[in-house]
């Protein structure tokens, strides 16, 4: 009995080791079927398209995005070899900007000043109205609504005041000596730079009084036009506050401005 036991547990030992086996490598096989060379070549070809469409798609942007500052840099040194050096303070793109935004105010300044004086010319008695009319409305008709300006002694109306309204605020025989009479003063000011439209009558050597005491209130000139009529001149000036000056605003500065004019009135 004992032999018989033997040989029995003999039997069923050897039957486990061959059942084992195949428990275990029934789930490989399954595995090595999911993941066969076949599968794991589409996945890698799957993987390298969308690579490839992708560094194509950089590509695109990096080549427009190229171009674009290409053009940019075209344009901005277009705009620097129209604008004139007084214009130009600095080569940053900002400053380019600014400097042609406010060339393009005084070159439409000067324009509605030479239609104003060509209508004159050639129109009748009735409709003509006189240089310092025109002047005096193309002064404080024009605001920009985006920076920091101020008018002194100006008519506060949309429409254009009377030839003989103008004639007699600057007539010396009708209270010349009044000094909101004087001159008429617009004051632009953008960041350090300031933009001075002066209205007054002609009178010798004002200009360069003028500039030398706007020197010592550290306003110095960059550049300056005028346009000269039958009695009166118009002045425009660009001015840059050094760091010693002491004026904020656009008011204050019309305010000074004015005042300087005011002396060089009474002065004679």
């Amino acid at each position: 009995m004992s032999g018989m036991d033997h040989r029995r547990r003999r039997q069923l030992q050897s039957s486990c080791r061959d059942e084992e086996p195949r428990r275990i490598t029934a789930p490989a096989a399954n595995i090595t079927v999911n993941t066969s060379p076949a599968v794991r070549r589409g996945a890698k070809s799957e993987e390298k398209r969308k690579r490839s469409a992708e560094d194509k798609q950089r590509r695109r942007h990096i080549a427009a995005e190229r171009n674009r500052r290409m053009m940019m840099n075209l344009h901005f040194s277009s705009l620097c070899s129209l604008l004139p050096p007084s214009f130009l303070q600095r080569g940053d793109q900002a400053s380019i900007v600014g400097g042609t935004i406010d060339f393009i105010k005084v070159m439409e300044q000067l324009l509605q000043t030479l239609l104003a004086e060509k209508r004159m010319r050639s129109g009748g008695a009735s409709t003509a109205l006189s240089p310092l009319t025109v002047a005096a409305h193309s002064l404080y008709a024009y605001c920009p609504s985006n920076q920091d300006t101020t008018f002194t002694s100006i008519p506060q109306s949309t429409a254009a005041p009377r030839e003989e309204e103008a004639e007699d605020q600057f007539d010396g025989s009708n209270g010349g000596g009044d000094p909101t009479t004087v001159a008429d003063v617009e004051a632009t000011v953008v960041q350090s730079q300031v933009t001075i439209r002066v209205l007054s009558r002609r009178r010798p050597g004002q200009l360069v009084r003028a500039a030398a005491e706007l020197e010592k209130v550290h306003l110095s000139v960059l550049h300056l036009s005028v346009t000269s009529f039958t009695d009166a001149v118009l002045c425009s000036l660009i001015l840059k506050m050094e760091e010693d000056c002491e004026l904020t605003s656009a008011d204050e500065i019309a305010t000074v401005v004015h005042e300087i004019f005011s002396s060089i009135a009474t002065c004679g």
